[in-house]
């Protein structure tokens, strides 16, 4: 396991490789969960019409799981090796789209949802450790470069997964015969096929989100198997284990209602960043800066006492 002592002025060979290898894990994982969402939001349209409307349902246990679990997680990335932790997720991934391939197969959308559930909380989990080993791998220096290239590669899978498999499904649900792939291949492969995956025939809505299900899922295994190529850091946090992870963050939420000051400056111009990265609030170290009237009238760091007025 290596160390990671990287300053702005660390000079030393970038794995390049290993970020490219991280670039494409991350993307991966966030086009098969937004994926997973939009295969299930117009399977419950067709099982049900507009009753069946799944996107709030799981638009919410998208997000549930980092209100809830932000800090033990934040706290997990800091205290164990981030590379085992992406490790440990991508092989989740594998069990997760399995378990959701199954429940379309066997046409039990509540089965579905269940393992959805489980994917949010994988995607959390996965997310601090994949953004702190970024510095690790490329150093301090190139963070703004390395870190543009990973949140530009999440979004832009966020959003082929998000159209391109409503498009997909629609497409599966109602095929055409009169494709590129039926000049190539033949109506007798396509027969086959059908027959495999597709025993209900044409306009199967469960058919139409196994399929894709099943493509994720065999996409996922390589790049399971490429995570365990990246390199390995020695973890840097050492806080102990409290079972205050689990709601202090609700507490300091309260604490900022409660103060008059605090609350109007958060309503009003105040940009509030939310980090899973612990050494970056370190390097702040507790400084208290005071706001009036929009205004930064003073900047006191915690660890020097002393007050500096703009």
């Amino acid at each position: 396991m290596n160390s990671s002592p990287h300053t702005p002025g660390h000079a030393r060979k970038v794995p390049w490789g290993a970020f490219w290898r991280l670039v494409l894990i991350q993307a991966q994982n966030s086009f098969n969960e937004k994926g997973a969402q939009f295969l299930l939001i117009p399977l419950g349209v067709w099982l049900y019409g507009t009753q069946g409307d799944l996107e709030y349902p799981l638009g919410a246990i998208i997000v549930l799981p980092f209100i809830l679990f932000s800090p033990f997680v934040g706290w997990l990335s800091d205290r164990f090796c981030k590379a085992r932790i992406i490790q440990s997720m991508a092989l989740l991934q594998i069990c997760v789209l399995a378990g959701m391939y199954w429940s379309l197969r066997t046409h039990n959308l509540d089965g579905a949802i269940l393992w959805f559930c489980v994917f949010a909380v994988q995607a959390t989990i996965f997310s601090p450790s994949k953004k702190g080993i970024v510095k690790d791998i490329v150093g301090t220096s190139r963070m703004g470069f390395a870190s543009g290239i990973v949140e530009m590669a999440s979004i832009l899978s966020l959003l082929i997964g998000q159209i391109g498999v409503f498009v997909w499904f629609r497409y599966l649900l109602e095929p055409s015969t009169d494709t590129v792939w039926h000049h190539w291949l033949g109506e007798g492969f396509f027969q086959w096929f059908d027959a495999w995956l597709k025993p209900s025939g044409l306009n199967d809505g469960w058919y139409a989100a196994s399929f894709p299900c099943l493509v994720f899922l065999l996409m996922a295994v390589p790049v399971a198997i490429s995570s365990f190529y990246l390199p390995r850091y020695a973890p840097e946090g050492f806080r102990p284990f409290s079972w205050s992870l689990f709601y202090e963050h609700f507490h300091q939420l309260g604490k900022l209602w409660k103060n008059r000051n605090l609350r109007v400056s958060e309503m009003g111009i105040t940009v509030l960043v939310v980090t899973h990265e612990h050494e970056l609030v370190r390097r702040f170290n507790r400084r208290t800066i005071t706001l009036k009237h929009g205004r930064i009238i003073s900047d006191v760091p915690a660890s020097f006492g002393e007050e500096v007025h703009v």
